[in-house]
C-alpha cells in the first residue's frame, strides 16, 4: 500500500510549499530592512536636531570654582546656566570640607550653556573657614568659634553708638578666611555708647599730619607723631591712628598718629604725571604696589594738561598704576 501523502490527506508536498515559504521570507526581510532604514533615518535626524540645538546655545566662560564652597559654586554656575556634577571626594589639609578642590573644564574655557562642570570636593583636614561672629554677643561668638575648632584671640573694647554692650563689632581674620584648626580670632567688642560731651575722633587715614594738628588745636589736645619707614604713600599722610575713628578722646589723652616718612630734598622720590591735554575733568587715582602689597597713594579731580607731583617714600621696587576715571592709563616703575 502506498504511504505518500495526497490532496485528500490535506498535506502539501515540499515542492508545493516552497514558493509560499520564499515569498513569506522575502516579505519579512523587506519589512526588517524598511524598519532598519526608518530607524537609521530617525537616529540621523534626531542627532542632527540635537547638534543644532546644542550649537544654538550661547557660549559662556567657565568660572573659577576651586577653593569655593558647594553652595557658593552652585549660585555662580546657575547664573551662567551651567550645572555641577560631583566627580569624587578626597582629603585635603589646606581646604575645609565641602570646598571644591579641582574642576573640569578649567576656569576660563568657553563652553555652551547647559554644560555640567565636574568637581572634586574636599573631605576636609586641618583647614576650616572662619565663621562670621560680627553682631553676636561675646559669649555666643566664643561658642561659634569653638564649634569650628577656633579660639578667641585678642579682645579689644571700644565705644560704639551702633552696637550694644558686649556685642562684637569686628573680627580678624574676617569671616570666610581659611585658617588651620586652633587658630586665634581677634575681636573688637562694643562698650556701648560713648560718654556724652566728649569729642569723637574723625577718620584721619590718608589725611596730612597738618590736618590732625589743626583738629587737635581746636580742642586743645596733644598729638604724637611717628614715621613708619615701611609705609607707602604720599609723604606726611596718616596710615594709622589711635584712638580709632569714632572713639571719644578722653581728658588728658594723646592722639597718636603714624605717617608716611616725610621726604626731604636729599631723600625719597617725587612722582610726576601730566594728564593728557585731550581729556576733560577726570578723577585721577594712583595705586602703588611693592613687596608689602598694594595701596592707594593719591586720588583727586583734575583738568586735562595739569601736572601732578607727589612726594613718595620708596624702600623697594614700586610699580605705580595711574587710572583716569578708573581706566588704567599709565604705569611707572620706581626704584629706591
Amino acid at each position: 500500500m502506498s504511504t505518500e501523502p495526497n490532496e485528500q490527506d490535506g498535506v502539501q508536498s515540499p515542492a508545493e510549499k516552497t514558493p509560499f515559504h520564499h515569498h513569506l521570507k522575502k516579505t519579512w526581510v523587506l519589512a526588517l530592512l524598511t524598519l532598519a532604514a526608518v530607524g537609521a533615518l530617525s537616529i540621523f535626524f534626531i542627532n542632527k536636531a540635537m547638534v543644532t540645538i546644542l550649537h544654538s546655545r550661547p557660549e559662556v566662560t567657565v568660572p573659577a570654582l576651586e577653593g569655593k564652597g558647594l553652595t557658593q559654586a552652585l549660585e555662580i554656575v546657575s547664573k551662567l546656566q551651567l550645572s555641577l556634577t560631583q566627580d569624587g571626594m578626597e582629603f585635603d589639609e589646606t581646604l575645609p570640607a565641602g570646598t571644591i578642590v579641582r574642576q573640569q573644564p578649567p576656569s576660563g574655557m568657553q563652553v555652551r550653556t547647559g554644560r555640567a562642570i565636574r568637581v572634586v570636593v574636599s573631605k576636609g583636614g586641618q583647614a576650616v573657614y572662619v565663621p562670621d561672629v560680627n553682631g553676636k554677643r561675646l559669649a555666643e561668638a566664643q561658642s561659634i568659634l569653638a564649634v569650628e575648632g577656633l579660639q578667641l584671640g585678642a579682645l579689644a573694647e571700644v565705644y560704639s553708638a551702633d552696637f550694644d554692650n558686649k556685642v562684637v563689632i569686628s573680627q580678624d581674620p574676617s569671616s570666610g578666611t581659611v585658617v588651620t584648626r586652633g587658630a586665634l580670632v581677634d575681636v573688637e567688642v562694643s562698650k556701648g555708647a560713648p560718654p556724652a560731651g566728649l569729642p569723637l575722633l574723625p577718620d584721619f587715614m590718608g589725611k596730612s599730619q597738618q590736618d590732625v594738628h589743626e583738629w587737635a588745636q581746636g580742642i586743645k589736645a596733644r598729638v604724637r607723631v611717628k614715621e613708619d619707614a615701611k609705609s607707602v604713600g604720599v609723604a606726611g599722610t596718616v596710615v594709622k591712628q589711635n584712638p580709632a575713628p569714632g572713639q571719644p578722646l578722653l581728658e588728658g589723652q594723646t592722639i597718636d598718629v603714624t605717617i608716611v616718612p616725610v621726604v626731604t630734598s636729599n631723600q625719597g622720590y617725587r612722582l610726576n604725571y601730566q594728564i593728557p591735554n585731550d581729556v576733560g575733568p577726570v578723577t585721577v587715582r594712583m595705586m602703588a604696589r611693592d613687596n608689602r602689597g598694594e595701596s592707594q597713594v593719591y586720588k583727586g579731580e583734575h583738568e586735562g594738561g595739569q601736572t601732578i607731583e607727589i612726594p613718595m617714600s620708596v624702600n623697594s621696587t614700586t610699580r605705580v598704576r595711574i587710572y583716569l576715571n578708573d581706566v588704567l592709563k599709565d604705569e611707572k616703575v620706581i626704584e629706591p
